[in-house]
């Protein structure tokens, strides 16, 4: 900027009415300014990419770690003996089955963060649900909810919720930490 000045001030030094070093100089200031500001708007485009990619990552990682949480928690009140003797413990258990596998299947083609937060909402309510059926088993009211989402669709009348999420589960459950997982050729 500085260079502009002094080249201006030498122009209209010995300035005789001509239009033309006034215009050269302003165009000079012009395209300066332009380039300045094209090279800000980069690079705060640039930043913004960076933070959300970062934000993207920890998100996914999160993700990766509520589905193993919920994959263990799907199998601890799977084992439980008295749970289809309960209708609402088993309506719960169902919908929070059907939201992991729904979850489980996006994952891979979410791109965004607020898809990615969408995710985290599902699993705490596919959570909170596998909470709420293991209280009604035992006899408790079931925990108070956190947030309140549409229920997922209740899962298909044909095959089990073994068929339907069996291999989500099988990815995504402490009894495989020694292996690899698919996604990212790291432990759960």
């Amino acid at each position: 900027m500085m260079i502009i000045v002094i080249a201006g001030f030498l122009l209209f030094r010995q300035w005789n009415g001509d239009l033309v070093p006034l215009l050269a100089v302003g165009a000079v200031v012009l395209i300066t300014l332009l380039t300045y500001r094209v090279y800000l708007s980069r690079r705060d485009r640039q930043r913004s990419e960076l933070i959300e990619r970062a934000d993207i990552g920890s998100l996914t990682e999160k993700v990766e770690s509520m589905l193993g949480d919920t994959a263990n928690k799907i199998l601890e009140v799977e084992d439980r003996p008295t749970l289809s003797d309960s209708p609402e413990a088993t309506l719960h258990f169902q919908r929070a089955v059907s939201t992991f596998a729904s979850v489980d299947d996006r994952l891979e083609s979410t791109t965004t963060v607020g898809q990615l937060h969408l995710l985290v909402s599902e699993l705490d309510d596919a959570l909170w649900r596998l909470d709420a059926a293991q209280a009604v088993i035992d006899g408790e009211t079931p925990p108070a909810r956190a947030q309140t989402l549409p229920p997922p669709p209740p899962p298909s009348p044909g095959g089990t919720i073994r068929d339907a999420s069996g291999e989500a589960i099988a990815r995504w459950t402490d009894g495989g930490a020694r292996r690899r997982h698919r996604r990212h050729g790291r432990s759960c």
